[in-house]
This record gives structure tokens, sequence and C-alpha cells, in this order.
């Protein structure tokens, strides 16, 4: 299964992710929509460029949770 078809988006693109991820179907779609959320995006035609960019700022501001505290965890 290959997630990096153009042609992808909205739900058959989450589903593919999910998917790839081999995790809790569940778990991983709700992450997923609060990653989505977070960054302004819809779920519903959401484009692989689009949830790249959704993961990248997510991934950042884990970052820089982790810069900011002073034990190296989150503060949330």
């Amino acid at each position: 299964m290959d997630a990096s078809n153009k042609d992808r988006s909205g739900e058959e693109l989450l589903s593919t992710i999910v998917e790839l991820t081999g995790l809790e179907e569940g778990a991983v779609r709700q992450e997923l929509g609060n990653i989505l959320d977070g960054a302004g995006q819809p779920q519903a035609d959401v484009t692989l460029e689009q949830l790249r960019a959704a993961l990248l700022q997510y991934l950042e501001s884990l970052n820089e949770d982790f810069a900011n505290s002073e034990s190296g965890f989150p503060s949330h």
C-alpha cells in the first residue's frame, strides 16, 4: 500500500495512513483528527501535502514543548 498516491485525499488518505501505522485504528484516527483540527485542516478533503504540513506543525510544537521544559517532557 502506498500513501504517496497524489490522487488520494480525505477519508481514503487517512484510512491508508491509519492502516500503514499498524497501530490501533481508533487511537490513530483520533490523534490524526486532533492534529488536523489543530492545523485548521478539514479531514473530509485533506490532501497528502496538507497532512504533511499539519504533522510538521505538530512535531514542531512537540519539539518546542520539550525545549521549554526543564525535565525534557511536555507540560501538558
